[in-house]
Order: C-alpha cells, then structure tokens, then sequence
C-alpha cells in the first residue's frame, strides 16, 4: 500500500474533533502522490484488496483508503476479501467519507463479523456478512498432527500487545497460570509486531516461547495444548478448525467479535483477567466450548459456500 506520514499535533488535532478533515487531506495526498505508479493496476481484470480491519485508525486507514482511491482511479474493478472495520473507524472519518470510499469496491462488500457489518450499516455502506477465508482451510487443518508432547494442563498463550502494562499483565497471568499447577507456554504469530515482548516476557517468567515459521507449525502446536488463550483472531480460527479449546482475550476488537459470533462465554477482557480458575472453567467444559466451536465453522463453511460472487 501506499502511505504518508502522520502530521505533528496529531492527538491535539483529535481534542479538537478535526482529525477527519486532516484524515480526508491525507488520504487525497496519498492519491496524488500515488496516481502515476499506480497506473500499473489498470490493465488487470481484477484487483483483489486483503486488509483484515486495516481500513481502520490513522496510518493504516490513510494507506488503505489512499491507496483504495489511487488504484481505483486507474481500475475500477476492485474488489475486497472479507474483512473487519472497528467501529472506530468512524472517530477518524466523517460517514459521507467513508460511503465514497468504499464505493471505490465493486460490491458485494463481505464482512466477516456481524460487528463490523453492523459498522458498516451506521455509516451506510451495503455490505453482506461473510466469514475469514482461513475458515475454507478446515480440511487441511482436520489432517494436521498435533506436535508430539503431553497436552495435559498444558496453555498456550498467544497474545499480543504492546508497552510496559501488556507484558506486566502477561507476566502475572504466567505466575497465576503456574500456580494453580497449569503447564504456559507463549506462542507468537507475528515476530515482526510481538517478538520483541514476547522474548522479554519468556526471559522473565522462564517459560518456553515458540516462534513457528508456517502456519501449519501453528496449528500442530495448538493442538498440542489444553487451552489456547488468544486475542489473535487467526489463532481462535485456527483453533476453532483444529478442535482445540480456547479462552478468548477479548481486548481486540476482532476476538471480541469472534466471541460474540460463536457465542462463547468463557472469556477474559483483557490479559490481567486471565487468572488459573478461568483457564480451568475452560479445560472443565472443553467439550461444550468444542462443541459451539464446531457449530460455528459449520455455519460459516456454509455462508463461504453460498456467498455472492464477483461479477463476471
């Protein structure tokens, strides 16, 4: 994508309730900066958008949108994957900037969650709800072996955050987790965005972090536990696909809308909730939480199967 950089006084700007000006200046910036080398796009039949819910916040929405505007410009049919909009998307848009640039994407628009599609219907931007595309990997998931070891007591952590308050809480939820006779070890996804903590925080609590390089690595390790606790959404969807119990952290907008979706109730709002007796609920009723799990993919294989399909 491309991108620019953020203007001083930003937070100064949002007090002030001006950032969706600034941010409707910005986006147009990137696409004039970015109109002749996006020529390249037009000649394509199709340009297909992967964006998760990076159309929200500052940067990432200034990118997205920028870039969304600069290659439509050249080539209207754009077209978009499922993907998650944070309802915050709107403190740093007004709604009529928002419904023209999403009118840049041939339609359907899926959304993955019924949180963000009800975003989506306030600022007034037709959209159907789909599901994540990771969940049509259900098959080649169900034939990955867990990675050799004992499961038993055994949680994996795979969160992510950032600053002094996100590993303290880790590492009190490791010491707790320990405590009660339970077996943590951490998981990261994305080396690029938590490694750093994550290394931190496995020196500090001596316990075991894994770094998988595939996504298959993923799954196998998470089979490999007793309970996932996450707020990774691709970790809760890969888990969901490999049968495996999980704790939802739900301090992102994306795991939130994963639990409310699936109808999970065992969940903790934030990694200083993640206390022994509730990862133990969890382990308790693994089966009621495997079960809903399962009743989940079922319902979105069958809204990926059936979903509108571009236009010819």
């Amino acid at each position: 994508t491309y991108g620019t950089n953020l203007p001083p006084l930003k937070n100064l700007w949002m007090r002030l309730r001006l950032w969706p000006a600034v941010q409707q200046y910005l986006i147009q910036r990137v696409q004039r900066s970015a109109r002749e080398d996006a020529s390249r796009f037009k000649d394509y039949q199709a340009v297909l958008v992967a964006g998760g819910d990076h159309w929200s916040g500052r940067a990432l929405g200034i990118s997205m949108f920028g870039t969304l505007g600069a290659v439509s410009a050249q080539n209207p049919r754009v077209f978009a994957y499922p993907f998650s909009v944070n309802p915050d998307i709107r403190r740093y848009n007004t709604d009529v900037a928002l419904r023209h640039a999403f009118s840049a994407l041939q339609s359907p628009i899926i959304t993955r969650d019924t949180t963000s599609q009800k975003t989506m219907e306030r600022i007034g931007v037709p959209s159907v709800l789909g599901a994540d595309c990771v969940f049509l990997l259900e098959e080649v998931v169900s034939k990955i072996a867990s990675r050799s070891g004992d499961a038993q007591r055994r949680v994996l952590l795979a969160v992510t955050g950032s600053g002094k308050r996100f590993e303290a809480g880790v590492r009190r939820s490791i010491d707790r987790l320990v405590r009660d006779g339970l077996r943590p070890a951490l998981l990261t996804t994305c080396e690029i965005e938590d490694g750093d903590s994550i290394a931190r925080i496995s020196q500090a609590c001596n316990v075991v972090v894994h770094a998988p390089v595939t996504w298959q690595e993923a799954v196998a390790l998470l089979k490999q536990s007793a309970c996932v606790v996450t707020n990774r959404l691709h970790a809760l969807i890969l888990s969901a696909l490999g049968d495996v119990t999980v704790l939802p952290v739900t301090d992102r907008e994306k795991s939130l809308a994963f639990a409310i979706d699936t109808g999970l109730v065992i969940r903790a709002a934030t990694i200083y909730d993640v206390e022994g007796h509730v990862v133990e609920e969890c382990i308790r009723n693994a089966e009621a939480i495997r079960t809903q799990l399962r009743g989940y993919v079922q319902r979105t294989n069958r809204e990926l199967q059936t979903a509108p399909q571009m236009a010819d």
